[in-house]
């Protein structure tokens, strides 16, 4: 893949960290005050969500580069061309319409329905939102979907107008 370029949420890493902060506290404080099976048991369900909340929040992205984006979620990497995209919708989160079906991306997901009701008509001017009458909230520059959906809007027109 050519000029690459990744997308992660930012908030992704701050949920993980508040996850592993509050299973280490819970961990040392198991150890210093309990019996050992007990301790190891919380030492092992605190390494479970250490885990799952690498999966969750760490592990989702979007790489996006000349000849299409490679969407990784927790349990699957899905490679999409860019001649095989049909659309790319923001509704729960960044998602590409293909003729074989949907790929969301965990990586950046749409914001609560009250979002909708804070964005300015400035905030989308030069987005390539394709004439829509009706912007929906995901489509936000300032949500995760939105700043994806932007980049990969562009590359998705760059590479329409090359071929």
């Amino acid at each position: 893949m050519t000029n690459e370029q990744t997308f992660r949420s930012r908030t992704g890493f701050a949920y993980a960290a508040v996850v592993l902060i509050i299973g280490t506290v819970m961990s040392v404080e198991t150890w210093l005050v309990s019996s050992f099976a007990t301790a190891a048991a919380t030492t092992l369900w605190a390494i479970f969500f250490g885990m799952a909340a690498h999966l969750i929040f760490i592990r989702p992205k979007l790489v996006v580069s000349d000849e299409g984006v490679l969407v990784i979620n927790p349990f699957r990497r899905i490679f999409i061309g860019w001649d095989s995209v049909l659309d790319i919708d923001t509704r729960f989160a960044v998602t590409f319409v293909t003729a074989t079906g949907r790929i969301s991306a965990w990586a950046a997901t749409a914001p609560g329905r009250y979002h909708g009701r804070t964005i300015h008509p400035s905030e989308l001017k030069g987005l390539n939102l394709g004439g829509r009458e009706h912007v929906q909230p995901g489509d936000s520059p300032r949500t995760s979907s939105g700043q994806a959906a932007a980049i990969c809007r562009a590359r998705l027109e760059d590479f329409r107008n090359s071929h």
